[in-house]
């Protein structure tokens, strides 16, 4: 074994030896053809020197490692504007996720952050074109089930706002997206939600308590707060509308 190691480490001292000889010769066949072609236009200024023809010059692979690509400059901006969100701090949000979207292009969910903080602060109209960006990014990403939900966030706004036909069209782009997608998601309780409240409005608060109690049960198994929030809130306006059974 110990015979062995010596070997080894024999063999990578003759491959370290070979290579340090190498990039020697290559250096020194730089140099000469370097000197070549000076010494040629010195002593017949009037011709040409002989074409640069480099004699295998060989770069480490070693040295290749330290070829680092340039990094893109990091949008700082965009950063404390996604960690104001998170805090909560809609206002200083609103404020860096505007002033990053002039640096580049947001992506659909930090449109939907701006979106939301758009709304917080009155901003109602920003609000909608900026969740109608969102829901058209998430579609290019082939993100179905997000897009679907910016659509029912969309729609919530638009209905709120008095725009019916609006809000009822995102409904359908909605139910489409969803129907498409084929796989249980959790943007199927918001739009079950929104069905609850269109249901509430109409005046039958009791189909409207049994639709907001399905739209719990999907928060519940997707783990959804803001969903089990809006739908148990709507279960109470709808008990208190319709009475004790």
């Amino acid at each position: 074994m110990g015979s062995g190691g010596e070997a080894a480490g024999e063999a990578v001292k003759a491959v370290k030896a070979v290579k340090a000889v190498k990039a020697v010769k290559a250096v020194k066949a730089v140099r000469r053809s370097v000197d070549v072609a000076a010494s040629h236009s010195l002593d017949s200024p009037d011709r040409p020197p002989p074409p640069y023809r480099p004699t295998a010059f060989i770069i480490p692979e070693e040295s290749l490692e330290n070829v680092i690509a340039p990094r893109p400059a990091r949008n700082h901006r965009l950063d404390r504007g996604r960690a104001s969100f998170e805090r909560k701090a809609w206002a200083s949000a609103y404020r860096e996720l505007n002033a990053a979207a002039r640096d580049a292009a947001l992506c659909a969910e930090d449109l939907e952050r701006l979106a939301f903080t758009a709304r917080l602060l009155g901003n109602q109209t920003e609000c909608a074109d900026l969740l109608a960006r969102a829901h058209q990014e998430f579609l290019n990403q082939g993100e179905t089930a997000r897009a679907a939900r910016a659509a029912i966030w969309l729609a919530f706004h638009s209905h709120f706002r008095g725009e019916v036909a609006r809000g009822n069209g995102c409904v359908a782009r909605a139910n489409r997206i969803l129907e498409a997608h084929a796989q249980e998601c959790v943007e199927s309780g918001y739009l079950l939600h929104l069905s609850a409240v269109q249901t509430f409005f109409e005046g039958d608060a009791a189909k409207a308590h049994a639709l907001f109690v399905e739209a719990t049960k999907i928060g519940e198994r997707f783990g959804d707060r803001d969903l089990m929030t809006l739908a148990r809130h709507g279960q109470g306006r709808a008990l208190i509308t319709d009475g004790p059974g």
